[in-house]
């Protein structure tokens, strides 16, 4: 689920705790960024990127937070998957709205109590 979520602290390292580097099994470099949200005591971890390099303290972000045993990850959107939300959005309306419709009709034709 995507969330929007105001930044409290942010933290950014491209070293373990014995100053090496950190790389993925393929031998790249990368960066491990935590964040956490205002109000919270939930410390989230993500890659870097261009797009967290951007953050600071005090701005809201979009990002999909997820659990992973007793971490809490999150990950940026991607143009698909905002999509995805907001077709869901609109699947709820539609059927909510759909069953107001059939509601109003019965009550109309009379077989529900008004």
């Amino acid at each position: 689920m995507i969330k929007k979520i105001e930044i409290a602290e942010i933290e950014r390292n491209d070293t373990n705790n014995d100053g090496q580097q950190l790389v993925t099994k393929m031998g790249k470099a990368y960066q491990r960024v935590f964040i956490k949200p205002k109000g919270s005591d939930v410390r989230l971890s993500g890659f870097g990127n261009q797009t967290t390099d951007k953050w600071n303290v005090g701005e809201t972000v979009e990002v999909i937070v997820e659990k992973n045993g007793t971490y809490w990850n999150f990950k940026i959107p991607r143009q698909e998957d905002m999509l995805i939300e907001k077709v869901a959005e609109f699947e709820k309306i539609l059927n909510d709205m759909d069953t107001r419709i059939k509601t109003l009709e019965m009550r109309v034709i009379g077989e529900l109590p008004r």
